[in-house]
């Protein structure tokens, strides 16, 4: 069995190698263009950068046969959440392998592990052993040739509206070399669903079983308008925010597209993307959907195949993985800045680590530092026999860098992955220096991991004529096993050290509070002049 490649993406079916074969020609010359349509991109001068990179090309996830024959595995997407069947199990994979045996075709696996690196587990609790990971699929093709994705199902993308349900999006298409009934040819003829085309399913037990939606029709389709490849509409990357599915698919039949590549963007309130309930991105901004015009404009001008997208409340702008790297701003009209992944080995676009609604996920102790983490499939690109799934990422961090102005965004407080059990009684105290030339103490929400903001005021208490704002720190400095039980958590970065040498305060009082989400509480000890503080 053998599939074809190219813009890096496996887009046909499993046959026909000759007549198939010039698709991959493509492959050099799409990369020419991706990066010719990037660099036309606005952009705007960088105000962030990268650091920490970590991880590398080692395969830690992937299925075989029982039989010990190498599968193929590809299109991963990725969420961090607490619900998980293991306890300590945060990172759920779900990704594309070949069918079992008797069931040929593309196939959506899961499993999840406490972190990027695995070990992995199978849904039942199993430890993951690619021989015997076949029956830990959880969607696949219908295999009846009168449906539209009756041969494959893959390129999921998985996302929560925090309603309890997840939806998994995915590209499905047919293969009438496979089936003898007398619809398959209509069905898979590419005027009708555009050759391969999205759809989606839910899951209400947590994404582990889904369950077809719209009837069991596709909700994106091919605009078949342009034919340099008739893959059609796939490739789904969803994030819900605001109310909204926000959705970035490939075409290569689109107006806009060229070279067989193109990528565009929609939203709706829906998680089924209807007409009347959708709008579609334009240069200008969104406007209502129009499925002859929908494909009329690039999203920001990208060719080519396989987007991955989430959102970074910390900072207000989108992470954007297209072979690179990109931050987009909030309202997606300019790209601000892109990264080079050093290790950028891959035979598939990357799946960005988020939250069940495809957020970045947050750092509670150093909040200015946002974790991009990625798993991405590896391999030799014309053996996708080789083909495994590996993890590498980075820290991305706002310039100019203030460590002192971390002040935890609300969607991190809010999100519900979160490891943290808030309460609503904050408690904190100044106490001994560990310096002369600082102020020391610890503050934290009673209950919670999250550590939280500490403002300080010299000469009076906040509000008051003598009071003088200094400014605001992170108490999320290591902490002893006391301050735990006083916060009644497991916790252990609730201190703070504030660095005082530059401030003219010593016949001053010094108040500190402890902040977080609109509340606020005075520490212990606040009123109390440095040099007697000192002396506590």
């Amino acid at each position: 069995m053998i599939r074809f490649f190219f813009e890096n993406k496996f887009y046909t079916i499993w046959c026909f190698f000759i007549c198939k074969l010039h698709f991959s020609m493509h492959l050099v010359t799409t990369f020419y263009l991706i990066f010719l349509l990037v660099s036309s991109c606005d952009t705007i001068n960088s105000s962030f950068t990268s650091t920490n990179y970590r991880g590398g090309a080692t395969p830690t996830l992937w299925v075989d046969y029982p039989d010990g024959t190498l599968d193929y595995n590809y299109s991963p997407s990725v969420i961090y959440d607490f619900s998980s069947v293991l306890q300590g199990q945060k990172y759920r994979t779900y990704w594309c392998a070949g069918g079992q045996k008797d069931h040929i075709g593309d196939t959506v696996y899961y499993a999840e592990g406490s972190s990027m690196h695995g070990p992995w587990y199978t849904k039942v609790g199993q430890q993951w052993n690619p021989l015997t990971a076949q029956k830990s699929f959880v969607f696949q093709s219908t295999h009846n040739g009168d449906d539209w994705d009756s041969f494959h199902t893959c390129d999921p993308s998985v996302v929560s509206d925090g309603s309890g349900k997840i939806y998994l999006y995915y590209g499905g298409a047919c293969d009438c070399s496979f089936f003898t009934s007398r619809n398959c040819h209509n069905i898979c003829n590419e005027t009708v669903f555009g050759g391969t085309a999205i759809g989606v399913a839910e899951s209400t037990d947590n994404g582990y079983t889904f369950t077809r939606l719209n009837n069991g029709l596709p909700i994106v389709r091919g605009a078949m308008i342009t034919r340099d490849s008739l893959y059609g509409a796939g490739q789904p990357s969803v994030v819900f925010k605001d109310g909204m599915f926000w959705m970035l698919y490939t075409d290569t039949t689109g107006r806009a597209s060229s070279h067989g590549g193109g990528i565009y963007c929609i939203r709706s309130t829906s998680p089924l993307f209807p007409p009347l309930q959708t709008e579609q991105w334009t240069p200008t901004g969104f406007v209502p959907y129009n499925r002859s015009t929908v494909t009329d404009h690039l999203f920001l001008g990208f060719g080519g195949a396989g987007p991955e997208w989430q959102f970074v409340d910390q900072f207000d702008v989108w992470i954007f993985n297209y072979g690179k790297v990109f931050i987009i701003n909030g309202n997606l009209t300019q790209i601000i800045t892109s990264f080079t992944v050093p290790d950028e080995q891959t035979t598939e676009e990357f799946a960005l680590a988020s939250t069940p609604d495809r957020h970045s996920l947050c750092n509670y102790t150093k909040p200015l530092y946002i974790p991009i983490d990625a798993i991405r499939s590896v391999g030799t690109p014309i053996h996708p026999e080789t083909w495994r799934l590996a993890s590498e990422g980075f820290d991305l961090i706002q310039n100019p860098f203030d460590a002192n102005a971390s002040v935890i965004s609300p969607y991190c407080w809010n999100n519900n992955t979160a490891p943290k059990q808030t309460g609503s009684s904050i408690i904190g105290v100044i106490d001994i220096p560990h310096a002369s030339d600082s102020l020391n103490g610890w503050a934290c929400v009673v209950g919670s991991l999250v550590p939280i903001a500490v403002d300080v005021y010299f000469g009076g208490p906040r509000g008051t004529s003598q009071s003088q704002f200094i400014g605001s720190w992170l108490s999320n400095a290591m902490s002893e096993s006391a301050v735990s039980q006083s916060c009644q958590t497991t916790g252990t970065h609730y201190r703070f050290h504030i660095p005082v040498s530059t401030f003219a305060f010593q016949s001053q009082p010094i108040y500190i509070y402890g902040s977080a989400l609109g509340i606020s509480q005075l520490l212990v000890n606040s009123g109390l002049l440095f040099h007697e503080i000192n002396h506590l």
